[in-house]
């Protein structure tokens, strides 16, 4: 626009600004989302997995959760009127005639290579407290771990010895098992280090 074209009055001057100031408002806005945008498919196409997908905005879900509260208490009122409809019954007492099978992890590959490392009771541990006798190797609990070193993954067999006393037959003790990072998990140390870098 040419300074002579500008109008003289000041009102006019006033509504010309004003609307050059929306125009560049809306511009910094879009040029925003833009870059944004930009950021976006940047790190889509070159930044690690872990880094790809954004974090959810917790406003854009705040809808989603207030309608799921009122099915709730909708259905919570339903539920009261209906057992407020239903007559009194005695208390019904039901006997499970099964037993359920407790679920069981798959065995480790047995072609990985193998590690064991063996937990011992101490020799001051290895008498009875009832009666003083010494105890007996009665057997062992074996879990498995799996390890990774760099490019290479193991089994780690991890055997703790169990004695009982043969006299009494009162006392069984069985060595202690060095701290994991996940108890009675099958990933060691190595393993999660790996997956979180």
């Amino acid at each position: 626009m040419d300074a002579k074209a500008l109008p003289r009055d000041i009102d006019l001057c006033h509504s010309l600004i004003q609307e050059l100031c929306d125009s560049l408002s809306k511009y910094e806005s879009r040029i925003g989302k833009l870059q944004h945008r930009i950021e976006q498919l940047i790190r889509q196409h070159y930044g690690r997995k872990s880094e790809r997908l954004e974090d959810i905005d917790p406003e854009l879900l705040l809808p989603f959760i207030q309608e799921y509260v009122k099915e709730l208490a909708q259905s919570n009122e339903e539920h009261k009127s209906e057992a407020e409809k239903e007559p009194a019954r005695e208390d019904i007492t039901e006997e499970i005639t099964y037993t359920r099978n407790k679920p069981k992890r798959k065995p480790l590959p047995a072609h990985l290579p193998r590690e064991k490392i063996e937990y011992d009771l101490d020799e001051s541990e290895k008498t009875c407290d009832c009666c003083g006798e010494q105890l007996e190797r009665i057997g062992a609990e074996t879990s498995e771990q799996l390890d990774f070193v760099p490019a290479v993954l193991k089994v780690i067999e991890h055997v703790r010895f169990k004695y009982a006393c043969k006299h009494c037959e009162q006392r069984v003790v069985t060595a202690a098992k060095d701290h994991q990072p996940i108890e009675k998990g099958i990933p060691a140390a190595g393993l999660l280090a790996h997956v979180v870098v």
